[in-house]
């Protein structure tokens, strides 16, 4: 799940996938 939601904030922001969401 927080694979899915941290994809999610990427595309979102545009920013690099790291596993943790600001």
């Amino acid at each position: 799940m927080a694979q899915r939601q941290i994809i999610l904030w990427d595309r979102h922001k545009g920013f690099p996938t790291s596993g943790s969401i600001p």
